[in-house]
């Protein structure tokens, strides 16, 4: 376990803001752990476990102890003839498992090629991207419990996985940490092309994982800065969900709003009502709207985070000007 004390975070989120940790500790081996706490309780502070940063806006130093898992590997721990489960620690960087995964001609995590993050950090937002849902190929999920200082494991059907949202989100947040996640990937090879934008490969003789995962980091390019390139966090609000007699209204007022059907709801995209009011590419000094996605918000270059989270509620006030819906930040805001 290394600590270092008062260490810039500007490196370690995406949007590039500086903030600076009380402490910033890297943990080498989840039987560290009961020793970080130790240390947390010693100095009475709370605990920040950070993947990538890809998901956090800093708004002011932190003081915490912020921490990162170094502790990374890959195992499969069976196969049928149809499946492979692997386990994987909570340190690798997702990008870096389904590469893996495509690599070894195994499916299911495809359609999450390229979000930035840890395979710890997946579950928790029950990352989503083109029609797929981490929780349709999660098993269980390993945690190490804050008060008790187990490891125990929990599985797929009690983790309350929701849009955006699961039990480590809710219940679980600041009471435990997740140290691995078990994954069930098919060896059986299908495709979800439900997305539009990945239909015309339905057609095509050369479909394959490889090119499916292609495909979608072209789409992510056109529509996501990169984050060594443009301070981002991706996606900076969810797709606000209402009812449908709320929907019924919105639609009755401006027709051409997409609108997607749930159960007993309505998902409605925020970069549509963001777009919708001309917002696409306004700027608050550094801080703006990114040009080619107006649910991305950007560093332009010197942006703080209070900056950022300045345009972020403009954007939210607006919203709820014109359309009645409050936005919700998908980014935790610290």
């Amino acid at each position: 376990m290394q600590i270092t004390e008062n260490q810039d975070l500007t490196q370690y989120n995406t949007f590039h803001v500086p903030a600076k940790a009380r402490y910033f500790v890297l943990v080498e081996n989840k039987s560290e752990l009961p020793q970080l706490i130790d240390f947390a309780n010693h100095k009475q502070l709370p605990i920040l476990i950070l993947g990538q940063g890809s998901n956090v806006l800093f708004t002011r130093d932190l003081n915490m102890i912020v921490t990162k898992f170094n502790f990374s590997n890959l195992q499969i721990t069976s196969q049928t003839h149809d499946s492979t489960i692997i386990q994987v620690q909570a340190g690798k960087i997702w990008d870096n498992f389904v590469a893996w995964t495509v690599e070894n001609n195994l499916y299911g995590a495809v359609n999450l090629s390229f979000i930035p993050g840890t395979v710890g950090a997946a579950p928790v937002q029950n990352i989503g991207a083109y029609g797929t849902e981490v929780a349709q190929i999660i098993e269980k999920v390993e945690v190490f419990d804050l008060q008790t200082l187990n490891f125990t494991e929990i599985h797929k059907q009690n983790c309350q996985f929701a849009y955006r949202s699961s039990i480590f989100k809710t219940q679980l947040k600041n009471k435990a940490f997740i140290t691995s996640v078990t994954f069930k990937l098919s060896k059986k090879p299908y495709f979800n092309l439900q997305y539009k934008d990945l239909q015309h490969l339905k057609n095509n003789p050369g479909l394959n994982l490889q090119l499916l995962r292609q495909t979608i980091g072209q789409i992510r390019h056109k529509k996501l800065p990169d984050p060594k390139t443009i301070g981002n966090a991706g996606s900076f609000f969810k797709n606000p969900i209402v009812s449908k007699e709320q929907a019924r209204q919105l639609k009755d007022r401006w027709p051409q709003m997409p609108q997607y059907q749930l159960n007993n709801a309505v998902k409605i995209p925020a970069g549509w009502l963001i777009d919708n009011l001309g917002l696409k590419g306004y700027k608050m000094g550094q801080a703006a709207v990114y040009q080619h996605n107006a649910l991305v918000l950007v560093n332009l270059g010197n942006a703080t985070g209070k900056q950022i989270l300045k345009l972020a509620n403009f954007i939210i006030d607006k919203v709820f000007e014109i359309y009645k819906i409050k936005l919700e930040p998908e980014v935790n805001i610290f």
